[in-house]
């Protein structure tokens, strides 16, 4: 598959996630009117609507760092290895 297509097919998929997530937060806060943003007043919850999004926003972001960290050196590594057996040659 083609690089245009990798990035189509990330995108839709990305969207498809974006929009379940959006869903699944509106569902969480729209029956709850008791602890709701009213005019002039607001009321603070422990919990907002969807605040376990945000950690897995947050386990996302470090299971990310952890595959950057071991994925750029053993790129680096295996390029110097090509570079240093093209030089052998």
């Amino acid at each position: 598959m083609k690089t245009p297509g990798r990035i189509l097919m990330i995108l839709a998929v990305c969207a498809f996630v974006m929009g379940i997530t959006y869903l699944l937060v509106n569902a969480g806060t729209s029956g709850n009117s008791t602890n709701a943003v009213g005019f002039g007043r607001v009321e603070f919850r422990g919990e907002h609507g969807g605040g376990w999004m945000f950690g897995a926003i947050k386990n996302t972001g470090i299971v990310s760092i952890i595959v950057v960290s071991i994925v750029l050196p053993k790129g680096w590594l295996r390029k110097r290895k090509l570079a240093v057996q093209l030089a052998g040659e």
